[in-house]
């Protein structure tokens, strides 16, 4: 409401529309007139801003924050609200290289960790796994970040490992076994 008004009141300004002197779209009315504000307040063209400074606009009549709808029964206290951080590993599985992350909740509580794979959402880590053929036995975790000049430019890639299986490195291309396995596959030009 208050951006509205401020719009309206640049737009009145900038215009020399060459209305009388008493309009409010005039220019000159408040720069000559001396009971512009008075005159302005009063004439009831447009609501007045000073009396709902401070106050947010929460919509249709400002009738509460629904708007006066009727948004159900009352469920009782929110459930409590969790925020996550990730682990990102990569896995082997049937498909090639993929993203597995582990969600923990930061603040405790009542938030179980839970785990992701393509989007696809598991309680534990061997579910995850086994939804597409991956090896359990190779959940790789981000041990090292390089950067390197590459065909002359700066770029970089992070090396993932686990004991019990190969390397991987993530490229700005993909997930390569290598560094010359990502060289081959997008060569230099």
């Amino acid at each position: 409401m208050r951006f509205a008004l401020l719009v309206l009141l640049l737009a009145a300004v900038a215009c020399d529309c060459g209305g009388d002197p008493g309009s409010d779209l005039a220019p000159s009315d408040a720069a000559v007139s001396g009971d512009a504000g008075a005159r302005d307040a009063a004439s009831g063209d447009l609501p007045d801003a000073a009396a709902d400074l401070g106050e947010p606009d929460l919509g249709p009549a400002d009738g509460g924050v629904d708007g006066g709808l009727d948004l159900g029964p009352d469920l009782g206290p929110p459930a409590p609200m969790c925020r996550f951080l990730d682990d990102v590993f990569i896995v082997s599985c049937a498909a090639g290289y993929r993203y597995l992350r582990r969600w923990y909740a930061i603040d405790g509580g009542e938030c179980p960790d839970y785990y992701t794979l393509d989007g696809a959402t598991f309680e534990t880590e061997a579910e995850a796994l086994a939804s597409d053929a991956c090896s359990p036995d190779c959940t790789r975790h981000p041990s090292t970040s390089v950067t390197i000049i590459r065909c002359g430019i700066r770029t970089g890639y992070i090396l993932f490992r686990d004991d019990d299986c190969d390397v991987a490195i993530e490229t700005p291309d993909g997930i390569f076994p290598s560094r010359e396995a990502w060289d081959e596959a997008h060569p230099c030009e």
